[in-house]
């Protein structure tokens, strides 16, 4: 029963995304035909989405148009052991940023795309650009954040979207617990210059300061497995629009409680990583990603929420008033992320 709800969980976030990656002046409505009875938020949820008006800054005008000083887009094939432990070649896309030099360092961000997404997602492709692309051009440009690099890797089998949409959960499992770390972040970092002395696991967990990951939808699902599997290589996360189904598919109590006693027994304190997740309020994610918020809250001081009268925590939730399960609202998230990252 757990396993068909879980596949059942997956088709239809896949369903939500289906069409996602296209080229973003072709992605005029990302939005899919969802059945509304499981995800839509009570009056009370609602309410408190409506209260978060001001959570977010808006993108500046401009920001998702081609910049003056424009990063570059690579890509780089690694060698990935798949669950039943053969070896196949994959593809990811690297963002180089304006100006790179191998003979400086850059903070590193690795981005998984959503249920039957693809590589593209973030980034486009060498010659194809997105509007996370042109955001990140635009935010190093005006001096938002330090030039950094970003990573868009895919947990499928290849580069494209497959038929093994049914055995997600598990190869996000694998992805995060195995080959994120000891096969794609070796074979980026080692060729490109990050805060990596090494890359052996030594080395990478050295430089977890100056890594991020962050996912949409089946993403932000990876994110929270990144967060249990390997924190000891990664300092921020961004799950966007995605809970945690560690203990089933959005069982909001079973996850906050596995998350605290993960934080417990690392004996994290508050300086030790940052969460910011964010969702919107007419997003078919926002009911079960609230629920697990609400539940955290009350797991201080493994997890200290930032406020308004709490400046200092290492989690920042936020809810976006009507926005919907949409790969056009990720640069939005991005844009009041980033700023927070790398500190």
């Amino acid at each position: 029963m757990r396993k068909a709800g879980i596949m059942l969980m997956v088709a239809m976030m896949s369903i939500a995304c289906v069409g996602c990656e296209k080229k973003e002046e072709e992605a005029s409505n990302n939005v899919a035909e969802y059945p509304t009875k499981e995800f839509k938020p009570n009056e009370n949820l609602q309410q408190i989405a409506d209260q978060q008006k001001d959570a977010l800054t808006p993108v500046p005008n401009g920001y998702l148009n081609a910049a003056d000083e424009r990063g570059t887009v690579e890509t780089i094939q690694y060698e990935a052991t798949q669950e039943d432990g053969s070896k196949i070649t994959k593809t990811a896309y690297v963002y180089l940023p304006y100006g790179y030099d191998e003979n400086e360092k850059y903070d590193i961000i690795y981005c998984l795309h959503g249920g039957e997404g693809n590589t593209t997602a973030y980034l486009g492709t060498e010659t194809g650009t997105t509007k996370i692309r042109n955001l990140l051009d635009n935010m190093i440009e005006n001096g938002d954040i330090k030039p950094l690099i970003a990573v868009a890797p895919t947990y499928y089998s290849h580069s494209s979207n497959g038929s093994d949409m049914g055995t997600s959960v598990s190869k996000i499992n694998n992805f995060t617990k195995n080959e994120l770390v000891n096969e794609l972040i070796p074979a980026v970092e080692g060729k490109y210059s990050t805060y990596a002395i090494t890359t052996d696991i030594e080395g990478i967990k050295a430089s977890r300061d100056h890594r991020a990951y962050t996912g949409f939808s089946m993403g932000s699902l990876s994110t929270w497995y990144t967060f249990l599997n390997a924190s000891d290589y990664f300092h921020y996360f961004m799950p966007m629009s995605g809970d945690c189904w560690v203990n089933g598919v959005s069982n909001a109590n079973g996850a906050a409680t596995t998350l605290e006693k993960f934080v417990k027994d690392k004996g994290y304190g508050v300086d030790d990583f940052f969460i910011y997740a964010v969702t919107g309020s007419k997003d078919i994610a926002y009911a079960a990603m609230d629920a697990q918020m609400t539940a955290m809250k009350q797991m201080s001081p493994s997890f200290v929420f930032l406020s308004k009268e709490n400046e200092k925590g290492n989690i920042s939730y936020r809810v976006e008033p009507n926005a919907t399960h949409d790969y056009n609202y990720m640069p939005l998230y991005f844009y009041n992320a980033l700023p927070l990252f790398f500190k």
